[in-house]
């Protein structure tokens, strides 16, 4: 190798140092394999529209609708929901309803599902509710409201409906009974009272009325007529004679019975409630009954009514 030679391999070595050391290995080898070096990234910005929604309750005609005896009546309706800024701008988990009547608590929705009616700008919900069976009967009022993604400003709208009365009772026993009385004996009451009865509808202003029927006996020459035997709200629980307050027919409470014939039971109201409190008043009335003097003159054996007694719901006001 002559001296000119050596000179210009030095310098190639020279040059490829600089690069590995300025370039790094690593970019050195992306530049002899063709990688790329460079690279590209997407960026989306979502802007949600200025307009708020408006809110229509559209097939709330409810009409027909009253208490069902002792359970719920269930109310459907659908709500349409618009936005100018579209469909999509609508916020589905903010549409919801209440249902009010100033006497009552409110019932609340927040579950009112979208069911896939759809145009460019509106969506429509289907919502429901339930109506028990003691709530007050009028004219109660659908608030429904819902917000959007953008403007999100809650909007609402009304509507009312009408909710009908219902008169409905459940008795119970259905049968009274007196054990091991004697003619002639004196305030004998009943030893399987008092006598329950449920408000199993939303009837507003209640009373009882009694129609009592005279029991006739096995030997049916012989009865117990039904004026023998007084109904009451009161009582004074294991008692005789004339400690019995149920025996005690007066002005504030007590009627005696007379046969066939309607007579109101004074104080007695059934007026609508939750009687599943079970508390005794609460859309409940409890009935005691008394025989306040056991005929002398029958014959010792078994008496009961040919017909049931009727308990009737009445409105006095």
């Amino acid at each position: 190798m002559d001296k000119k030679t050596g000179v210009v391999i030095v310098g190639i070595l020279i040059l490829m140092s600089a690069y590995l050391v300025s370039a790094g290995i690593g970019d050195w080898f992306k530049g002899i394999t063709g990688r790329a070096t460079t690279g590209e990234a997407n960026a989306t910005i979502t802007l949600s529209g200025t307009n708020s929604v408006s809110v229509i309750i559209w097939n709330y005609t409810i009409t027909g609708i009253s208490a069902v005896e002792d359970t719920t009546a269930r109310i459907l309706f659908n709500i349409s929901v618009t936005d100018a800024d579209g469909a999509a701008d609508i916020n589905d988990s903010s549409v919801d309803i209440n249902v009010t009547r100033a006497s009552e608590a409110t019932k609340v929705n927040d579950s009112c599902a979208y069911n896939g009616g759809q145009t460019a700008t509106t969506r429509n919900y289907s919502c429901a509710f339930d109506m028990w069976y003691f709530e007050e009967a009028g004219t109660w009022t659908i608030t429904a409201i819902a917000n959007d993604n953008g403007n999100m400003t809650y909007i609402q709208n009304t509507s009312t409906f009408y909710y009908g009365s219902t008169q409905a009772m459940k008795i119970s026993p259905g049968s009274l009974t007196w054990a091991g009385v004697s003619p002639g004996q004196k305030n004998q009451t009943s030893n399987n009272d008092p006598m329950l009865f449920n408000n199993t509808g939303n009837y507003m202003v209640s009373n009882l009325t009694v129609i009592g029927i005279d029991l006739i006996g096995a030997d049916t020459s012989y009865s117990i007529g039904v004026n023998n035997l007084t109904v009451d709200i009161a009582t004074s629980g294991a008692c005789s004679g004339s400690a019995c307050v149920e025996c005690v027919v007066d002005a504030v409470s007590g009627v005696t019975m007379q046969n066939n014939t309607e007579l109101r039971i004074v104080n007695a109201n059934v007026t609508r409630g939750n009687h599943s409190v079970n508390d005794g008043s609460t859309g409940q009335e409890q009935l005691y009954f008394c025989m306040p003097l056991v005929p002398s003159n029958i014959l010792s054996q078994a008496y009961t009514t040919p017909d049931e007694w009727t308990f009737t719901i009445r409105s006095y006001e």
